[in-house]
């Protein structure tokens, strides 16, 4: 016959004794459907850590020396070709486009890490394309005229134009959100904001209202 007893079990052996047999359980052995569902989620973790910090620093950086570097060669072959006639009146400075890429980087941090809570909400889907909008115009924008306005008509443009240098930064933000066209997204924007830049300051110039 066999007895339990508070964990204990007790066994009738042939030779009329009861030998105790203390049972054990082993708490220690997760089961195997729980360790894969704590992998998916530490390897979910890791996904959404990259999307949200490495990524956006990788295109930053990116953006950040085509503005620099690239822009002056850019607007040269688009000014030659497109607008021969426009005056250059070098309104800005290479120290005034390093302000303007400081300004426009610490913001954009800023403005993102304010905002990561709202992933928890849902809505944090609206803000990579709200942070490009603003770090495309706020980093091209400067340089793309630069070269060619006088400082007065840099002012006017960013005041004036404020609408159009935001929908540009909007457009070409999205860029970045496309498979292999986000490889060449700095620069298409910097193209596209030079075109925009120096259209407009030759509209105005022949109006007379800059």
């Amino acid at each position: 016959a066999i007895y339990y007893s508070s964990g204990v079990c007790g066994v009738d052996g042939e030779d009329g004794h009861v030998h105790n047999t203390a049972l054990t359980h082993r708490h220690d052995d997760v089961p195997e459907h729980d360790q894969h569902a704590t992998e998916v989620q530490h390897t979910t973790q890791q996904a959404l850590l990259h999307l949200l910090l490495f990524v956006p620093l990788v295109y930053l950086t990116a953006l950040v020396i085509t503005a620099l570097f690239g822009m002056p060669a850019l607007i040269r072959v688009v000014a030659e070709r497109d607008y021969p006639q426009l005056e250059r009146k070098n309104g800005g400075s290479f120290v005034g486009s390093v302000w303007s890429a400081v300004v426009a980087v610490v913001l954009f941090i800023a403005l993102w890490l304010v905002t990561l809570p709202l992933w928890l909400i849902g809505a944090g889907v609206i803000v990579p394309f709200v942070a490009a909008a603003y770090l495309n115009q706020r980093l091209f924008r400067y340089d793309a005229i630069a070269e060619h306005a006088s400082a007065e008509e840099m002012a006017t443009l960013f005041k004036q134009e404020r609408g159009g240098w935001w929908g540009l930064g909007l457009l070409t933000g999205l860029v970045q959100f496309v498979p292999l066209l986000n490889l060449v997204g700095p620069v298409f924007a910097a193209l596209a904001f030079i075109h925009y830049g120096l259209a407009r300051l030759e509209q105005r110039r022949r109006q007379g209202s800059v």
